[in-house]
Formats: structure tokens, sequence, C-alpha cells
């Protein structure tokens, strides 16, 4: 995941997602079995509807789209 000014973008070996600011809902924390993982929540019409950025430390993420300003939710667990 990369943190920009205006956009979150997430880089895997054959795809690449850009999530401008402006269409963010919210950021929250997402559980699924051992794993936590950063849901993004979005109106883009050309990224999936459910997408989940797993993470080994999802809280050094959680501060930095904090300190960012992207809209992060509470920890849903």
């Amino acid at each position: 995941m990369y943190i920009y000014r205006d956009e979150l973008v997430l880089s895997m070996s054959f795809r690449r997602y850009c999530f401008p600011r402006a269409e963010i809902s919210q950021i929250h924390r997402y559980y699924r079995g051992l794993s936590y993982g950063l849901q993004i929540e979005h109106t883009s019409r050309d990224i999936p509807r459910f997408v989940v950025f797993w993470a080994r430390d999802v809280e050094e993420f959680e501060e930095a789209l904090d300190a960012n300003a992207f809209p992060i939710g509470m920890p849903s667990v």
C-alpha cells in the first residue's frame, strides 16, 4: 500500500488499484481467521466493491493513514 496526499494505491504483482481520496468512505479493520486486514470502503466503479489489504502490522498502517487524514473507522473485532 502506498499512501499519497490525494490517493491510496494498492499494488500487487499483476494489478494496481488507485483509490482517490474523494472516493474513500471509510477504512476499518477486518478480521478473518487469524489475520487482520484493512477493508477499504469506496465508491469507485472501476474497483471491486469488497477490498481488503492484508498486512502484518495493521496498526502501523492505521497510524500512517490517520496521519494523512484518511477516514479511519473504529476497529471492528
